[in-house]
């Protein structure tokens, strides 16, 4: 059975490459930041708790909530939560949403470099939503 980190990882990276198919690059960016960003939360949220559920679970994601992701980010990166490749990939998908946030002239022409870079971030945020998908190994649960 499927958990719903899996069912939410799936569901966003069928729409984020949906959305890379029919050329709309700016939702699809934008989808791939926001569910990166909750995914982030969701594995600070397991790192400060030790769960992966629970009330003490769902106190501290709210809790997070008013966290930007930039800062999410680093502190995912000095607790090392993410990788530095990870870091890099995600700082790189915040800047290219914020470039589609902050440039209108990008929603109406993106130029090739710009689709290129725009693929790049979106298919490393869906790998991310996959390589995340499974909750951490409890260290207390039994091997047997």
């Amino acid at each position: 059975m499927r958990t719903k980190r899996e069912a939410n990882s799936s569901w966003a990276v069928d729409s984020i490459q949906a959305l890379l198919q029919r050329k709309d690059f700016t939702s699809a960016v934008i989808l791939a930041y926001v569910y990166s960003h909750i995914r982030l939360r969701s594995l600070v949220t397991d790192s400060l708790t030790g769960e992966t559920r629970g009330s003490k679970w769902e106190g501290t994601h709210e809790f997070l909530s008013v966290l930007y992701f930039m800062p999410m980010l680093k502190s995912a990166k000095k607790f090392q939560i993410v990788n530095p490749d990870q870091f890099n990939m995600l700082v790189a998908l915040i800047e290219q949403r914020n470039d589609i946030a902050h440039r209108t002239s990008f929603w109406r022409n993106p130029t090739p470099q710009a689709k290129r870079r725009i693929r790049a971030v979106c298919h490393f945020g869906m790998q991310f939503l996959l390589e995340t998908a499974q909750p951490p190994e409890d260290p207390t649960a039994s091997s047997d």
